[in-house]
Formats: structure tokens, sequence, C-alpha cells
């Protein structure tokens, strides 16, 4: 009947531990529920990171090869202008953007 006691004594005292280690402990539901969320927005991150290195990437090959596409950059970037050609800067378009079209945010 001691046996008995002592094991059942025992079996409680496990299950308690378990389900402290189920709810509150570092490893328990709540951390593992944090950590696949962490994981899921790390992972939308790189795919994004890997968008833009996909970007630039081709940016790069074009400008090291493709002759218009660096002039229109230039010319659009930096206001540069052909002979007998004249840029007008409108004062509320932004410096980079010789369209004179606002931002969406304004």
């Amino acid at each position: 009947m001691l046996w008995k006691r002592l094991f059942l004594v025992f079996i409680i005292v496990l299950n308690m531990f378990l389900v402290y280690r189920l709810l509150v402990s570092e490893q328990s539901v709540f951390a593992y529920l944090d950590l696949k969320a962490q994981y899921s927005e790390m992972g939308a991150r790189i795919a994004d990171l890997d968008q833009q290195s996909l970007e630039l990437s081709r940016e790069i090959r074009l400008l090291a090869s493709d002759g218009p596409y660096i002039e229109r950059m230039i010319r659009q970037e930096m206001h540069f202008v052909r002979e007998n050609e004249v840029l007008y800067l409108l004062s509320g378009s932004p410096a980079g953007d010789p369209s004179g079209a606002l931002p969406d945010d304004e």
C-alpha cells in the first residue's frame, strides 16, 4: 500500500512538472508560438531581400552594359541635358523626380 501511495505522489509531481514545462517555462507552448511567428516574419523578410537583390542585380547588369539605360539614369538622377535642351524643375517636384508629380503621401 505504501508503494502505491509513493507511486501516486510521484506521478502527481511528475504531472505538475510537465504542466509547468508546457505552460510556463522557456520551452512552453507560448514560447513555441512566438518563435513560429518570428520564423514566419524572417521568411517574409528574406523573400523581400531576395527580391531587392534581384532588382539590384538587374540594375547593375543594365548599368554595366546598356548605354541608353545609363544615359536615361544620368539624365533623370543628375538632371543632365543635351545641347539645345532646357530642363524645367518645378518648385513642387522632388529633386529626384523630373516628372513634376508629387509623391502619394503628400
